[in-house]
């Protein structure tokens, strides 16, 4: 070939494992380098995905995670709880442990004695029992009550940090006007030209939706997505209308595409960190994924729809207790 004196073509056919090449004129007659066509194929062994690896870091991750949350759950409670149960957390520590096992010091977990558990076990059958009670009972608690059903809120349910005054948590407060007021300033100046724009006009009908107990939620989502749009604004219509199904699914609790509502370029092997639901055990694990390449602007949308979700699982929970 490098004898040549001519130019001649290479073409090249590239897949996943496999690379064909081969050398021609321009009349298209192949070639020969060293007394043979000019002609073959390289195979190599297929691109594998990062989702397995993927995987393992995020457990590693949430463990590292719920572990830390659950310490600093104690410290919040240590100085109080010695004053009541200086032995507490310590009969907490043993609680897995075998009754044959000779490192186990107490047979109780959560008060001193066998016969305190019992009667505790008796009126609270299940954690969430004891959870219900908690909400619904205007009256003082034993603190390690208190600690028992927080452990297992912060356990299992992730991030519970925000800067949001607790005053905000009523489940009478879902604010959609205000909502969606928000998200157009925040798409104005995260997306000027795209046309993106939300129908504060229908703010009344989005809540009504929401508080329909007659309406299967995924109905509630195909209706939100229908009328959150300003359809009136054609010029973004399409993107305001895929935006809004996907915020209509993360504020009730389903499977959203954060890619979409935050207008990120997402490889296909990445994709499945962008899709979760808010209150997924690995939720925390996405969200701290998916934030650390974002702008201010992108990260007070995401706030702004984790902020409505809360709201609203607040008010089914305040619904299903009253129920």
């Amino acid at each position: 070939m490098t004898k040549l004196n001519n130019e001649y073509m290479v073409g090249l056919d590239i897949g996943t494992n496999s690379c064909g090449w081969v050398a021609t004129d321009f009349d298209n007659n192949i070639l020969k380098m060293h007394g043979k066509r000019a002609l073959g194929s390289h195979l190599f062994d297929e691109g594998v995905s990062a989702a397995d690896r993927r995987a393992f870091r995020t457990t590693r991750r949430r463990i590292k995670r719920r572990k830390w949350r659950l310490k600093l759950l104690e410290e919040i409670f240590d100085e109080e709880m010695a004053k009541v149960d200086p032995n507490f957390f310590a009969r907490l520590k043993e609680s897995g442990l075998s009754p044959l096992d000779t490192r186990k010091n107490v047979s109780s977990i959560v008060f001193p004695t066998k016969k305190m558990d019992k009667q505790f076990y008796k009126k609270f059958p299940t954690i969430y029992h004891l959870r219900n009670a908690l909400m619904k009972q205007d009256k003082k608690f034993d603190l390690r009550a208190i600690y028992i059903a927080i452990h297992h809120i912060v356990k299992y349910r992730g991030n519970f940090l925000s800067n949001s005054s607790i005053s905000n948590f009523s489940a009478s407060k879902i604010e959609i006007d205000r909502f969606v007021n928000e998200l157009n300033d925040l798409y104005s100046i995260f997306l000027p030209e795209s046309g993106v724009i939300f129908d504060a006009g229908n703010a009344s009908k989005v809540e009504d939706i929401i508080r329909n107990e007659q309406m299967f939620k995924l109905d509630k989502i195909k209706e939100i997505a229908d009328v959150l749009p300003d359809t009136e604004n054609k010029s973004g219509l399409k993107l305001s209308k895929k935006i809004s199904k996907e915020i209509s699914k993360a504020i009730l609790g389903y499977k959203a595409k954060f890619e979409i509502i935050l207008q990120v370029n997402v490889d296909k092997t990445d994709s499945s960190i962008w899709n979760f639901k808010l209150n997924d055990e690995n939720a925390d694990v996405n969200l701290s994924e998916i934030t650390s390449d974002l702008t201010d602007t992108q990260l007070q949308i995401l706030d702004l729809v984790r902020n409505l979700f809360s709201a609203i699982s607040l008010l089914n929970c305040q619904i299903k207790c009253n129920s």
